[in-house]
């Protein structure tokens, strides 16, 4: 448990609140992924390489970027820039809003643009923070300071190129955090730490130099 002025008892209840929070962001985001999978955009955005709204779970989500967090306060004392490649309906833009960071989002489906900024209109009264993109032609990588994407492109060849782009644009000191990451030859480039060398499917590394 972590170092705080709770009891025993209030953090446990706290953390039963927050597995309630978890739960029923989980059942939106099922609900927004079933609305997904009946959009008139579907169809294209599967022939152009993209996979429909696939949510990681919040609890995955807000314990990774906790994890990166507690690092970056760490070393620099604040928490920074972060944007979700792939958006979807601007669901991990808000988790981050709501853990400190400057959350920004982007997004190729228009449908899912329209959802996300209305919920974040609502949630912390600025739709600005999702943009409507390619992130293939994406050119402010390097505005940030964690990059996070759930393998967004279905077609690998082209996730493997985003992936690339992503990695050469970001800035020195920028965090990038990856789930079902394609293209592992970023373990061997010197031009990155991995922080979190002991998971798998979870990758977070930091560009340490150009």
């Amino acid at each position: 448990m972590p170092q705080t002025f709770y009891t025993e008892k209030e953090y446990k209840d706290m953390q039963s609140i927050v597995c309630v929070f978890e739960r029923c962001f989980e059942r939106f985001e099922s609900h927004i992924r079933d609305i997904d999978e009946k959009s008139k955009n579907l169809k294209q955005r599967r022939e152009n390489g993209m996979y429909p709204f696939i949510p990681l779970s919040p609890y995955e989500f807000t314990n990774t970027l906790s994890f990166v967090r507690t690092y970056l306060n760490n070393k620099r004392k604040y928490n920074g820039t972060f944007i979700d490649v792939g958006c979807g309906p601007g669901t991990k833009v808000i988790l981050a809003h709501e853990l400190g960071f400057k959350a920004h989002g982007i997004e190729y489906d228009l449908e899912l643009v329209k959802i996300a900024k209305k919920i974040c209109m609502k949630v912390f009264y600025d739709d600005s923070t999702i943009e409507l993109g390619d992130a293939l032609t994406y050119n402010f990588y390097d505005k940030y300071d964690v990059i996070y994407y759930y393998c967004p492109l279905s077609d690998r060849d082209k996730q493997i190129i985003l992936e690339k782009k992503i990695e050469d644009d970001m800035k020195v000191g920028a965090i990038l955090i990856s789930f079902n990451k394609q293209d592992l030859t970023i373990e061997k480039d010197k031009r990155f730490k991995d922080i979190n060398p002991s998971e798998h499917y979870r990758k977070i590394f930091q560009k340490i130099k150009k």
